[in-house]
């Protein structure tokens, strides 16, 4: 409610301050955040029944192979996961409580950089706030200056953890695909011993290599081995699909706007502020933060894509031609779930990718230019 609020009132602001381009141009920075952490928890409401499939899925660690073999490859990856949960868990919040100070000393910073204000009002907007913000009323009274000092910092808090809860639920399920797509892919690889192992422990006989696909023991495991991994891929590709259906409004915010984002906190740092070292800090804090978001959505989406090319190739490596009609017409199907691209696609239209990344980096790079032409 509080967020809502104030992208009204930052709007209005926006067009008050417009004799002074560059704190205009960052209340309107503001402003675009705030739209992004609304959008974020409209999105959590709307899609809520997607997040409890994928979060179901999640409990039960998606599938269980029902044996205890052990995966070397992934003993590493494991602990690799679990550092990154907690170095994401820990340094996201961090940076994002960081920025809301600097935002709730503004007026001490510039006053101890020599850059203090004296003024109250300027053209209507309230300065004496730790943003400036126009308010339908007069501020006259300590109890109202106090209350309305409070609800900025509570909105930029609000808009900070939103912001950064989102990253991080973002982050750990991205991680959980991509982990499993990893879990797919080397099981893959094994198929042969796994089964081997299976037709021996049934009191199987030994076999060579080439003679394992004439045995119908050891064909009976490789085709029980081989229904499970597609069982597998298939809730891999369902658990993908409602991560896209969730991220598809907030993918599209980011791609459309974020060039724009990006731009504004660039302005501030390349104008130093404006002159108002508030602005500057600021501006350099959102500047790392808003070009790491979009890393982080184009980076997580393309290794996902990246993975899925990898189980395809595996699935084409498989010793297919001596296996019998059903570990075939399994593999086909296999091979045709993995020929669809998992690519998350902002608003259902662009795909985020590294190719994406830099074209929004680019576009920012552009309205900068244009923007400090414009206040030239």
């Amino acid at each position: 409610m509080i967020c809502s609020v104030y992208l009204f009132l930052f709007g209005v602001t926006a067009i008050k301050q417009i004799d002074d381009f560059v704190t205009a141009t960052q209340t309107v920075h503001f402003a675009l955040i705030i739209s992004g952490s609304i959008l974020a928890m409209v999105t959590v409401a709307i899609k809520r029944k997607h997040f409890i499939i994928i979060v179901r899925t999640m409990s039960v660690k998606y599938f269980d192979y029902g044996d205890s073999f052990i995966i070397p490859e992934m003993e590493e990856e494991y602990k690799n996961t679990k550092k990154q949960r907690i170095i994401f868990l820990t340094v996201i919040p961090m940076y994002f409580a960081i920025s809301t100070v600097v935002l709730g000393l503004g007026r001490t910073i510039d006053g101890y950089f020599g850059s203090p204000l004296n003024e109250t009002y300027v053209n209507d907007v309230y300065m004496l706030t730790p943003e400036p913000v126009w308010y339908p009323m007069k501020v006259d009274s300590d109890i109202l200056y106090w209350f309305l000092a409070l609800s900025v910092v509570s909105m930029s808090y609000a808009a900070c953890i939103t912001v950064a809860g989102g990253d991080w639920i973002l982050f750990v399920l991205y991680l959980s695909i991509t982990q499993q797509f990893k879990i797919l892919i080397y099981r893959m690889r094994r198929i042969n011993a796994y089964a081997y192992r299976l037709h021996r422990k049934a009191g199987g006989v030994k076999l060579r290599k080439s003679m394992m696909f004439s045995n119908s023991s050891f064909l009976k495991y490789f085709n029980l081995c081989l229904s499970k991994h597609a069982e597998h891929h298939s809730i891999i590709i369902k658990q993908f699909e409602q991560l896209s259906i969730i991220m598809s409004w907030p993918a599209g915010f980011i791609f459309i706007f974020g060039s724009v984002i990006i731009a504004m906190s660039l302005l501030g740092v390349s104008v130093q502020g404006g002159g108002k070292p508030s602005i500057l800090v600021l501006a350099t804090f959102l500047t790392f933060s808003e070009i790491g978001e979009m890393a982080l959505f184009c980076g997580l989406s393309e290794s996902i894509q990246t993975l899925g090319l990898s189980l395809h190739e595996e699935l084409y490596r498989l010793n297919w031609a001596d296996a019998d009609i059903s570990a075939k017409r399994t593999i086909m199907i296999m091979i045709e779930q993995s020929k669809r691209p998992n690519v998350l696609k902002a608003a259902g239209l662009q795909s985020l990718d590294w190719m994406a990344f830099s074209s929004i980096i680019n576009t920012a790079y552009s309205y900068v230019n244009i923007l400090m032409a414009v206040d030239a």
